[in-house]
């Protein structure tokens, strides 16, 4: 029959790599989390890129206009109206793209917060599972062991 001196010392390995595995796991998540957290800025400058060079295009094509050339009666004025309407819409990309980043970063920050917590909670139980005296350690170096870690109760 296992004593219960024994069934803690046989479970403890396990207990280690439990928390171990949990802690590469959390460290991995953390990593992840991160990495996506950059990743979405690089979409990010490159989608607000792209814009503001169709954006310059645009108003650049505008530009030749001259005042006169923008009449109501003018061949120009329907053309600069639809060139308007396109710089409208990329208004409106950019301002969706700022609200897609907004919306994927925070629940991204939010994924690596609840990683980090977790990860800090894991290396806490480790410390502590650490700071635990071995009591056959102990024994085989003929150092004493406090009462409150024996197992012999």
């Amino acid at each position: 029959m296992m004593t219960q001196e024994n069934e803690l010392k046989a479970q403890s390995p396990d207990l280690n790599a439990v928390l171990r595995g949990r802690t590469e796991i959390l460290e991995t998540r953390f990593a992840v989390a991160a990495v996506q957290i950059v990743e979405r800025m690089k979409i990010r400058a490159n989608n607000l890129q792209k814009i503001l060079e169709e954006d310059l295009e645009i108003g650049g094509r505008r530009s030749h206009f001259g005042p006169g050339n923008l009449l109501p009666t003018s061949p120009f004025h329907e053309l600069d109206n639809k060139l308007r309407d396109q710089q409208s819409g990329l208004d409106r990309e950019r301002r969706s793209e700022e609200k897609e980043t907004w919306r994927d970063l925070t629940t991204t920050i939010r994924d690596l917060m609840h990683a980090w917590e977790g990860l800090s909670q894991a290396k806490a139980k480790e410390r502590f599972l650490e700071s635990i005296p071995n009591p056959e350690a102990s024994q085989a170096y003929d150092i004493p062991v406090p009462a409150r870690y024996s197992q012999n109760e």
